[in-house]
C-alpha cells in the first residue's frame, strides 16, 4: 500500500518503524489482522496523529517486536502525543506514565 504524495524518505521511515513495507499492491481488506494493525500504526506515524488509541498492540508479538512497539509509543508520548492503550501486557503497562484499571476489584 502506497501513500500518494509522501516523500520516499518519509515512506521508508514509517514503514521501517512499523515493520511494514512502504508499498504493497494489495488492498487492506486482504491483509491479516496483524498486518492491518501494523498498517494502522504506520498510518498514525505518517499522519503524525496527536492521539493514538490501541487495543492489545503487543498481542501475539515476539519479544523484539513487542519492545519496538513499546518504544514507539513511548516516543510518541515523549513528543507530546497522547497514547491510550488497552492491554494485559505487563511490560507495556510498566512503560506507561499513568495507569487506570477498569473492571478490577480487589476482593
Amino acid at each position: 500500500m502506497c501513500w500518494p504524495g509522501a516523500p520516499r524518505a518519509t515512506r521508508g521511515a514509517w514503514s521501517r518503524r512499523s515493520s511494514r513495507p512502504a508499498c504493497r499492491d494489495e488492498s487492506a481488506s486482504h491483509l491479516s489482522g496483524g498486518e492491518k494493525q501494523r498498517l494502522a500504526l504506520a498510518r498514525a506515524i505518517y499522519k503524525q496523529a496527536r492521539i493514538v488509541f490501541v487495543d492489545e498492540p503487543t498481542a501475539s508479538l515476539d519479544a523484539a517486536n513487542r519492545r519496538k512497539v513499546i518504544d514507539l509509543f513511548a516516543e510518541f508520548a515523549a513528543n507530546g502525543r497522547t497514547v491510550i492503550v488497552s492491554t494485559h501486557d505487563a511490560e507495556m503497562i510498566n512503560a506507561c506514565d499513568s495507569r487506570h484499571q477498569i473492571g478490577f476489584s480487589a476482593a
